[in-house]
């Protein structure tokens, strides 16, 4: 995602396993509506007659917030990465609105 020649967040999807692999954009941008902007242009390239699937941390609220804001759905699905510091992967899938 580029504002005036300058890249303010990045997308990465995969297309085979039909996931949002990564999503980020810079501090200074965020809360701006360009997370929206590029999960909208994610699942317009992704296959919507599949399930969208992403992972991520159990710790990372904000995302989480975002990503059920928008319309993916926790499955239930976790890898624990750490019992000591209390890390998971969670994976969240979108079926449409």
């Amino acid at each position: 995602l580029a504002l005036k020649s300058k890249a303010i967040g990045i997308l990465i999807l995969n297309y085979d396993a039909n996931e949002l692999v990564s999503i980020y954009i810079l501090p200074d941008f965020l809360y701006k509506g360009y997370g929206s902007q590029l999960i909208s242009f994610a699942l317009d390239k992704l296959d919507s007659e599949r399930e969208i699937y992403l992972i991520v941390m159990n710790v990372n609220k904000d995302a989480r917030r975002f990503y059920e804001k928008v319309g993916f759905q926790f499955c239930g699905e976790t890898k624990i990465l750490s019992i000591e510091r209390e890390l998971s992967e969670l994976t969240y899938v979108y079926r449409g609105l």
